[in-house]
């Protein structure tokens, strides 16, 4: 079952679920969930190899090329490239909720495709998602557009607290590391 808006302002003022939303968020949200904003957009850098075995993982290094705090806050996505999409907002999970992130519908009409996943219960930051250009043209996206839809749903049971090295909203691994 999603939480509808009375329950989801109720939680942003008494636990902090959400911080930085937009005034249109706060003040005259639609349907359920929240729409979130991007705050930077990272590129990778150099040819190293990314890794994921059973144990380990190195995601290749990134660079933030666009973030919200610059003056000129157009970036333009050339048809077959591949970002990432830092939130402005930062998520604060309590143990008894997850999130589930679902793309706006006009990137999708445009042909850019959101690669999302799950909040987890105990999660802390800002949320990062693969951005692709799949269609045949440039995708302009201004620094704190709305890209996704986070809807929240109860976890019933218990739930096991996030404790995975993404916490915080880091966004790439500086070297091979250990999965824990």
């Amino acid at each position: 079952m999603f939480l509808g808006m009375d329950k989801l302002q109720e939680l942003v003022k008494s636990v902090g679920l959400v911080e930085h939303l937009s005034s249109r968020e706060l003040e005259n949200p639609e349907g359920t969930g929240f729409d979130l904003r991007v705050g930077a957009i990272s590129v990778f850098t150099g040819k190293e190899m990314a890794l994921l075995t059973v144990d380990k993982r190195k995601t290749p290094s990134t660079m933030i090329m666009a973030n919200i705090a610059q003056k000129d806050r157009i970036v333009n996505i050339e048809s077959g490239q591949y970002l990432l999409a830092t939130t402005i907002e930062k998520i604060n999970m309590p143990d008894f909720l997850v999130g589930i992130i679902r793309p706006r519908s006009t990137l999708y009409r445009s042909g850019i495709i959101l690669s999302s996943g799950q909040v987890n219960p105990g999660y802390i930051g800002e949320l990062t998602f693969g951005f692709y250009n799949a269609s045949p043209y440039t995708f302009s996206m201004e620094m704190g557009a709305r890209i996704a839809h986070i809807l929240f749903s109860y976890v019933e049971g218990n739930a096991k607290s996030y404790k995975g090295q993404w916490q915080g909203g880091r966004i790439s691994t500086e070297a091979i590391e250990t999965q824990i």
